[in-house]
């Protein structure tokens, strides 16, 4: 019988030989995401992970074979994130008015991209124990917006993420030049009346101060039109459409982000 510490040695060698084909693979990765970059390809192709998973299962005969297919997924998972940090070195910014969807769709790009997902409205009413509403009641909208920035500071530092902001986020400066400084940012848009249908009535929106009806969105939405352009590098329309459709042409305006810039570079030089 062999020993435990016989058996850990060959744990240890097959260690090594994962590591090094890992690292091979990564290299290949990040061909692939040159690749990807430079023909507009999509960083998430379901179609081929699931192709992947099914062969792994088909072809490997083996008591072993849901252990693979778990790890191969999770290797495309890091590969996923690998590849995103490539194509995107950047936080993902979303920004916009209440009830654009910044939270589906956010959540929709963090699975995709494998990068963490930040609620910053979701992260301060975890770290307070009570929710805006209360806090606007309690301390007033100044507190929260101190709150706020603190927020967008500590996660502006971080590992690349999608980040969601809240509604009046970028009406503040210097939000805006933190934001802007390591993202990023996506503006998402919806009629007053897509809004209002999204929302329901906004008992948990204290902006809204008891408005609730289209032309008190339609106000205030258009009180903070300007700021919202003013900060966003691209902006997206996301009436009537589904969460996939946003993300898939966010993905694509930040392709053709980065190969614009990279033409303007090599034109200058």
């Amino acid at each position: 019988m062999e020993s435990l510490e016989e058996l850990r040695r060959q744990i240890d060698q097959c260690d090594k030989e994962l590591a090094d084909a890992f690292c091979r693979r990564m290299a290949v990765v990040e061909k692939v995401a040159a690749c990807k970059r430079g023909g507009g390809l999509p960083v998430f192709d379901p179609v081929r992970e699931e192709t992947v998973l099914e062969a792994v299962g088909t072809k490997y005969d083996s008591e072993y074979r849901s252990e693979l297919q778990d790890f191969f997924a999770s290797i495309m998972r890091i590969s996923r994130g690998y590849q995103s940090r490539q194509l995107f070195p950047y936080h993902i910014v979303l920004i916009g008015f209440m009830g654009t969807g910044k939270t589906s769709v956010g959540k929709m790009l963090s699975d995709w991209l494998h990068r963490p997902f930040v609620d910053l409205d979701e992260m301060i009413e975890t770290e307070e124990g009570r929710s805006i509403g209360d806090i606007f009641a309690a301390d007033g909208e100044d507190e929260f917006r101190r709150l706020e920035h603190e927020a967008i500071r500590r996660h502006t530092g971080g590992r690349y993420a999608v980040l969601s902001c809240g509604g009046g986020a970028v009406l503040r400066l210097d939000n805006v030049e933190l934001l802007q400084a390591s993202g990023r940012l996506v503006l998402l848009e919806a009629t007053p009346d897509t809004v209002k249908e999204r929302v329901h009535g906004g008992e948990e929106r204290p902006v809204l101060h008891g408005g609730n009806d289209v032309e008190d969105i339609r106000r205030l939405m258009e009180m903070r039109k300007r700021a919202y352009h003013n900060a966003a590098d691209t902006a997206v329309q996301t009436d009537d459409r589904s969460v996939e459709e946003v993300a898939e042409e966010i993905v694509d305006r930040l392709l053709e982000m980065g190969s614009a810039a990279e033409s303007s570079k090599e034109q200058s030089t």
